[in-house]
């Protein structure tokens, strides 16, 4: 038959052509064949998810009962258990090849998936870590030690090997080799941080040394050493922390030193600045301070003059003198002249008081007179009775007030 090209054809011819071209078997095959697949993949599908719920129940109840038990139990188990389990996974997997070799590719995935549920539900991977990884893991762990041993790869720790290097252990190229190779740094600044490095190992902290200093243990030069290299003072700041350093009075021992001992108002100027005082603080506290000292001898002598005062031997005039020409407060010298007055009374009542029982004693009075003398002193019915029948019993006699 003659050559026709496809733009002179015919439908009909095009159509046969066509059809002619096309496996009609084949198509028709892949169609049953498909059909067929998706038919046994839901049915696949239906009992795996029948049969999930079940299973993931059975799976976490066993997972806690494994977990509150013994490593050796579960060991135990695996070993029992996970060859079954592998077989049964192979099982699953020649299954799966062979739907996937019939044409069954949706049945072969859901058989893949059945697989996998059934390896997390019977805890296959537990298993192999228990017998295989674990085991593994430690065995390597005592490989890592042998080579760390044969090998020795690491070096000490820097703090470690600059005690080395001050107890002359290792030279002190070691410590800077390590520091050039760990750290990167060129040869002059490895030198340097040796030196930083051995102001800080090994040495107390600044203020432990400043004792040790001022105990003649170590030198001032040494701390500063310590200050500028160790902790990285300025020498300006480390001169400074070392004055600093020094012992401050507390506001109370600068007021008992000055109670015993005679000090310039320069001295606590400068102790009181010492304090970081503000300058109004700082006038208040020296006045204080100034006052206190006087305020001793003050007191010692009006404790004389009162008592003076109390047995006629001086005069109210010259207590209120006195009190002004130490620059006593007016409402305080008020206070301790009412005060000199009720001792004053206090003295003379009692010598009155004592005359009226003498006179008793004497027997120029008796007990009734006794009782009125002590009453028209001012002294309160109840306590005049008291020393009366007091006196009296002190005669042997049992008398009581008339009613």
């Amino acid at each position: 038959m003659a050559y026709v090209p496809p733009s002179d054809r015919t439908p009909s011819q095009l159509a046969v052509q066509i059809m002619g071209s096309v496996d009609i078997a084949g198509i028709i095959g892949r169609s049953i064949t498909l059909s067929d697949d998706i038919a046994k993949a839901t049915q696949k599908l239906n009992e795996i998810n029948v049969a999930t719920q079940a299973m993931f129940t059975k799976a976490s109840n066993d997972a806690l009962s494994k977990a509150r038990g013994t490593g050796l139990a579960i060991v135990t188990e695996a070993k029992k258990m996970l060859f079954q389990d592998i077989n049964m996974l192979n099982t699953f997997l020649r299954n799966q090849a062979g739907e996937s070799a019939a044409g069954y590719g949706m049945l072969a995935t859901m058989t893949g998936q059945e697989a996998k549920i059934y390896s997390i539900t019977n805890d296959i991977d537990l298993k192999t870590k228990a017998l295989i990884d674990i085991p593994e893991g430690i065995a390597l762990y005592n490989v890592q030690k042998y080579y760390n041993k044969l090998l020795t790869p690491n070096r000490p720790s820097e703090s470690d090997l600059v005690i080395q290097v001050k107890n002359k252990w290792i030279p002190t190229t070691d410590y800077c080799n390590w520091l050039q190779e760990v750290k990167g740094l060129n040869t002059n600044d490895a030198t340097s941080v040796l030196s930083i490095r051995e102001q800080q190992v090994g040495k107390p902290n600044l203020n432990t040394y400043w004792i040790m200093a001022r105990k003649g243990l170590v030198s001032e030069s040494d701390w500063l050493m310590l200050a500028r290299v160790g902790y990285g003072y300025t020498e300006k700041d480390a001169k400074a922390l070392w004055t600093h350093l020094f012992y401050t009075f507390s506001p109370m021992e600068l007021f008992r030193i000055s109670d015993l001992t005679p000090t310039s108002a320069t001295w606590i100027s400068k102790k009181l600045d010492e304090l970081g005082l503000t300058p109004d603080d700082k006038n208040i506290m020296a006045n204080l301070i100034q006052a206190r000292t006087l305020k001793d001898e003050i007191s010692q002598a009006w404790s004389l003059l009162i008592n003076d005062y109390s047995w006629g031997l001086t005069t109210k005039t010259e207590l209120a003198e006195f009190l002004t020409d130490n620059n006593v407060p007016e409402i305080q010298a008020d206070a301790k002249l009412a005060i000199a007055d009720q001792l004053r009374e206090k003295v003379i009542m009692k010598l009155m008081r004592d005359a009226e029982i003498y006179l008793y004693r004497k027997d120029v009075a008796n007990e009734n007179q006794l009782l009125t003398a002590l009453q028209d002193l001012n002294i309160e019915l109840d306590v005049a009775n008291a020393i009366t029948r007091n006196e009296a019993c002190k005669k042997g006699i049992d008398w009581e007030m008339p009613p």
